[in-house]
């Protein structure tokens, strides 16, 4: 009986070991299958987030690659006509197309489906923007594959020589600026020689006035006469010392000016030799000497009052001796105030003896300055107000035959909508660097000009659009012939300094200009402004070449001048004729080194009016630099449901509600 209910017992309690083991092996199971599917969730949460930043990427790289083709294809610069709910609204289009990843199981089923919920463009950045730095930073990419370093640099160092053209024009205008302060020394030179040429034509001399003072003194014989003639010649001396200290006293005044005069040519010469000094790492020792010579001429000889070169110093000295006497007859007009008679006329001739003694070496003919005014056979000058005029005026219709009529509507362009903080006046050729020769090599390569025009352009003379800004192609032409004039002007004038016939044959045109050979500021003013114009009427033929298509060389030899001085006297425009030369540089050549002076900022933005211009023309006219975008950031959100963390058992034992992911993905973009 009790065997029986003992086994009873022991079955119990095996069924009920059996129940707790399955019991346990199921919770077990359950934590197991929850944790996987929480890592299995995970993982897939991972590679979804890794899916769509994919996505994201993918689909804005996507909408990036609507960039302008014909842009690109013709300037090689990458940007994107569309706004900023454009990219965004693309930017969705393609999302939609890259979220479908059914393709990714062969069952069909998903595990990785999600939806856009958002987009947002946080930042856009167009090719206008930062001064036109973006465009110019596309400009040096696309370059780098076109052009080599080595050649950039070489085009580089052939500005060296036009560099030394433009710090030569510089310095010549600056001596021209100043010329009429070296003017001034030797006006003032030529008033001291009339002043002294009318005081020597007084009649009255004192020191034979005194001599009938003691004539009449000495043998007076109490006459009415001799007392009447006694005083009246007395009265003559007063009046005739006065005459004499007045021109004398003008003289003085005219030596001071002199003084004053020279003063401020001594400081202009400074200025001038500071000039120099600054530039003498600019400019070969040749040309430094041929220009310090035409300072140092006009320095001596009207700046250096120690060398004394028109005799200014010494002729002071004479002429305070003679002012020295004259203040002496104060003197003699005191003693000799009681007026002649018996008792006195002893003593009066003893007083007028020892003044006579004073005057002995009274002569004005010792005053003098070294100035002759002879006169030579005299040349018209108008020539060089012609050559000015002609400058002034613009010289386009004399140099160029067909002129396009081409004009635009700049209303619309990059140079006029956008505030450009960075612009700058141009920076001259001495300041170029490699990347603005790279520039200018970018420009000659994608745009016309007027010796070699492109097909189909908004603007005949693209290159001289970039160097004029102006809207018609007359107008962007007159300014480049303007400067390429002063260009050659520089060039010319390096290769006349290098010319000792040239220079001698300005020297002496110069002296028949002034009428004069002993007027030697005025001459070398005269020979400067000769110089100058000569190579400015050279410059005109020159350039009238290189639109002809022929070549110039940059420093002319001797035989190579077109223009004889003859030629140049009877310089006419409308008469020149293009001159053809067996070396030298194409038109070409010289608008780089024109670009290679101008200023970046403004040749950024011009160079972006032109692609707008000639795409608005080919492709679509309401294309706009100022709205193409090189870069964006864009956020993306994305929302994603639950998968093996969504079964309600699972979120019973993980305690969780549910209700899916949320992503938010930021990507940048730029060309």
């Amino acid at each position: 009986m009790f065997q029986r209910q003992g086994n009873t017992n022991e079955n119990e309690n095996k069924r009920r070991a059996k129940g707790s083991v399955t019991i346990y092996f199921m919770l077990t199971l359950i934590i197991v299958l929850v944790l996987i599917c929480t890592l299995i969730e995970s993982a897939r949460v991972s590679a979804l987030s890794a899916g769509l930043k994919s996505v994201t990427s993918l689909s804005l790289e996507s909408v990036f690659s609507e960039y302008a083709n014909p842009v690109f294809e013709d300037y090689g610069i990458m940007l994107l006509w569309l706004s900023e709910d454009e990219i965004a609204a693309e930017f969705e289009e393609y999302a939609g197309y890259n979220l479908d990843f059914s393709d990714l199981s062969s069952s069909g089923l998903c595990l990785y489906k999600a939806a856009l919920s958002f987009t947002e463009v946080e930042e856009s950045e167009y090719i206008t923007d930062d001064s036109g730095l973006i465009f110019a930073r596309q400009v040096y990419e696309y370059m780098e594959y076109y052009l080599a370093e080595s050649v950039a640099e070489e085009l580089l160092e052939n500005l060296d020589i036009f560099s030394q053209s433009d710090v030569v024009s510089e310095f010549m205008e600056k001596i021209e600026s100043v010329s009429d302060v070296f003017v001034k020394v030797e006006e003032s030179v030529s008033s001291i020689k009339e002043l002294i040429v009318s005081a020597q034509e007084i009649a009255d001399d004192p020191l034979q006035l005194l001599s009938s003072l003691y004539e009449t003194a000495s043998g007076y014989s109490e006459s009415e006469t001799d007392y009447s003639e006694f005083s009246n010649t007395l009265t003559q001396l007063k009046n005739a010392a006065d005459t004499l200290k007045n021109a004398l006293s003008d003289i003085q005044d005219k030596t001071d000016e002199y003084y004053e005069n020279a003063q401020d040519a001594q400081e202009a010469a400074g200025e001038l030799e500071d000039i120099l000094m600054d530039e003498t790492a600019e400019l070969d020792d040749e040309i430094y000497e041929a220009i310090e010579e035409q300072v140092n001429e006009l320095k001596e000889i009207s700046a250096d009052t120690d060398t004394d070169y028109y005799g200014v110093v010494s002729n002071e000295e004479t002429l305070n001796s003679l002012l020295e006497k004259l203040e002496s007859l104060e003197g003699l007009y005191g003693e000799l105030g009681e007026g002649l008679s018996a008792e006195n006329a002893g003593e009066y001739a003893e007083v007028i003896s020892r003044y006579q003694e004073i005057f002995t070496d009274f002569d004005l003919e010792n005053l003098g300055v070294n100035f002759d005014t002879s006169v030579v056979e005299s040349e018209d000058s108008s020539i060089l107000d012609a050559i000015s005029d002609l400058l002034e005026g613009g010289v386009l219709a004399y140099v160029m035959d067909d002129i396009s009529e081409k004009s635009v509507d700049t209303q619309d362009f990059p140079s006029v909508t956008v505030d450009i903080s960075g612009d700058e006046s141009d920076e001259g050729i001495a300041q170029a660097g490699l990347n603005k020769v790279i520039f200018g090599q970018y420009v000659l390569d994608h745009f016309g000009n007027a010796v070699k025009p492109k097909e189909d352009t908004a603007l005949e003379y693209e290159t001289e659009y970039i160097l004029g800004g102006k809207s018609s192609d007359s107008a962007n032409m007159s300014i480049v012939v303007s400067e390429l004039v002063a260009l050659r002007s520089g060039l010319n004038f390096i290769s006349i300094l290098k010319d000792s016939q040239k220079k001698e044959e300005a020297k002496t045109l110069a002296a028949a200009m002034v009428g004069f050979t002993g007027m030697p500021v005025l001459i070398k003013v005269f020979e400067i402004l000769v110089l100058t114009a000569w190579s400015a009427a050279e410059a005109m033929t020159d350039v009238k070449s290189l639109l002809a298509g022929e070549k110039v060389p940059a420093i002319k030899s001797s035989d190579e001048w077109n223009l004889s001085i003859d030629g140049f006297k009877n310089f006419a425009a409308a008469d020149m004729e293009a001159a053809s030369y067996d070396r030298g540089l194409e038109y070409e050549d010289y608008l780089r080194v024109l670009l290679a002076a101008q200023g970046r900022y403004k040749q950024y933005f011009r160079t972006m009016d032109l692609i707008q211009a000639n795409m608005c023309l080919n492709e679509n006219e309401d294309f706009r630099m100022t709205e193409c975008v090189v870069s964006a950031s864009l956020c993306a959100g994305y929302t994603a449901g639950e998968v093996f963390t969504g079964f309600s058992w699972v979120k019973s034992e993980l305690k969780a509600a549910g209700g899916g992911y949320t992503f938010s993905i930021s990507q940048s973009f730029e060309y």
